[in-house]
């Protein structure tokens, strides 16, 4: 049993070793560009790493009504932000994902043609489509709504993010099959294999030299921060 403070922990671990800044696997990075990457970790702020570390994901498809539009303090109001996992994942949706220098937008395999028509005025997508689509303000409520939200989200970048938009076959399947391919495990997999409890306690050595509170909690082994 984790302390309170430290429940994140593994998730965060799990994310910092599938980060391409720390990855060696030459099929997911490119060596220079894990460098660039390691580089620019130093000069980010804490909610930036932990963006970059741990990105957001936002379901655009069933958006509560605020979304997208401006808040009373002026800014554009952000969906609520997910779990980030492939269990999440509904083919029926789309899911924006940005860690502060990328942006993905992920369109299920049976997302509605509505969607499509209002937000990139196509009726239906063909293997490989994705690529050439265009987020582009349209005269409809919806397609304002989602650039005014990946708008919001490049102007309170440091960089400018890029945004791509890929569709579920192109993505889940060749993720689901590398990930495979390279043995990395989800969380599950990792809280199953870490030692994550408390120590009992040894009443004769606490007798002898007892620890106070505040350095006991200091010292806690469960898991030490060794992201997807």
């Amino acid at each position: 049993i984790l302390p309170e403070s430290l429940k994140l922990l593994p998730l965060n671990t799990l994310a910092l070793l599938k980060n391409k800044a720390l990855t060696l696997d030459a099929a997911v990075v490119r060596s220079d560009e894990r460098a660039f990457l390691r580089q620019r970790l130093l000069t980010l702020s804490a909610g930036e790493t932990s963006t970059f570390v741990y990105p957001r994901m936002f379901a655009l498809h069933n958006m509560p009504a605020s979304a997208g539009y401006n808040n009373s303090n002026g800014e554009v109001s952000l969906p609520p932000t997910m779990s980030l996992s492939a269990e999440r994942l509904d083919t029926e949706g789309a899911y924006l994902v940005e860690n502060g220098d990328t942006m993905v937008l992920w369109l299920g395999k049976a997302l509605p043609k509505s969607f499509l028509q209002q937000v990139f005025d196509v009726h239906a997508l063909a293997e490989g489509d994705a690529k050439n689509l265009l987020l582009v303000p349209r005269d409809n409520d919806l397609s304002r709504r989602i650039v005014a939200i990946v708008d919001h989200i490049r102007s309170r970048s440091a960089s400018f993010p890029t945004l791509q938009v890929v569709q579920q076959k192109d993505l889940a399947e060749a993720a689901n099959a590398a990930a495979a391919g390279r043995g990395q495990a989800g969380l599950r997999q990792l809280l199953r294999r870490l030692p994550l409890h408390r120590p009992q306690p040894d009443p004769e050595q606490d007798a002898v030299a007892p620890l106070p509170a505040l350095a006991d909690e200091g010292v806690r082994p469960e898991f030490q921060l060794g992201l997807i």
